[in-house]
């Protein structure tokens, strides 16, 4: 007769095979975790390709708005940025809603689909 046994699970696995340090600690005890900035890497890169193929107009607005290239250009308010661009503020508040929502549809149907 023969008793089944359950299998282990991965980490069960890994934790019967010892480490080779000094203490001897489970593999499990020497493998690295998430790095804390690692989402943020990757949410950059799945928009860059989207942000490249918007128009100028609103990729610059975008840019103005949320990015630092200089200490002078830093993180825009929407008023500075419309003189810039020959707009008033509420055309400025309304395209960068418009294109961050279409941007977000276009990440969001990369990721489903």
């Amino acid at each position: 007769m023969r008793v089944r046994t359950p299998e282990p699970s991965a980490e069960q696995a890994l934790d019967a095979v010892r480490g080779r340090s000094e203490d001897s600690r489970p593999l499990t005890g020497t493998l690295g975790g998430t790095e804390p900035g690692f989402g943020l890497i990757v949410n950059r890169e799945a928009l860059r390709p989207l942000l490249r193929a918007l128009p100028e107009r609103e990729r610059r607005i975008l840019c103005m708005r949320f990015f630092c290239y200089t200490q002078f250009f830093c993180t825009m308010t929407q008023n500075r940025i419309g003189p810039q661009l020959s707009l008033w503020q509420m055309q400025v508040s309304r395209l960068i809603v418009r294109t961050c929502a279409r941007l977000r549809d276009r990440l969001m149907a990369e990721a489903c689909g």
